[in-house]
């Protein structure tokens, strides 16, 4: 988080629920309460709907069927983003190299080829458009690299192959079941 600015910063649903003391399951409390059974918290709802009418529903998901899709899609092109960047930082690095450090580091699926490989199977543009339009509603952390822009805007892939003409959103949540 401190080299790359906000890269993987803290969710902001967290960040409400701090100074509360509800910081996790070391202490008992988070959305939890943690005991001889695991229970929704009291506190953490109180301080999650605080400025809601009484008639609303969750304030932060709208389908569960949608958030959950869209939080897989979230963590997964963050990782690519991220995986992309490491290819300017690193000079001697390759993508079949971040790809298996990945692989191997992160616990990335080795028979999804990596994250950079994954990112050629839906095309760089359409992961660049999501990643801007994720950048639009989460904030820069969604950003896309440069390294990703440039490579979408000149029509490469990281491995070479022909560039996709459109990418198949199911591809993400399949990956991640």
């Amino acid at each position: 988080q401190l080299a790359r600015g906000d890269g993987f910063a803290r969710n902001l649903l967290f960040q409400r629920l701090i100074p509360y003391g509800c910081v996790g399951k070391a202490v008992g409390e988070g959305f939890y309460r943690y005991g001889w059974r695991r229970r929704p918290s009291h506190v953490a709802r109180m301080v999650l709907w605080h400025d809601l009418d009484e008639d609303a529903r969750a304030p932060y998901v709208f389908d569960p069927e949608d958030a959950l899709r869209e939080g897989v899609e979230r963590v997964i092109l963050r990782t690519v983003n991220e995986a992309a960047a490491a290819l300017v930082d690193e000079p001697d690095s390759d993508p079949a190299t971040v790809d298996l450090a990945l692989a191997f580091g992160m616990g990335w699926a080795p028979g999804h080829g990596g994250p950079l490989r994954y990112a050629d199977t839906l095309g760089l543009p359409a992961v660049v458009d999501r990643l801007a339009l994720f950048a639009e509603r989460f904030g820069r952390r969604f950003a896309p690299s440069d390294e990703l822009v440039r490579r979408a805007e000149a029509g490469e892939t990281f491995y070479g192959g022909a560039p996709v003409e459109s990418a198949a959103p199911v591809q993400a949540w399949r990956m991640a079941g």
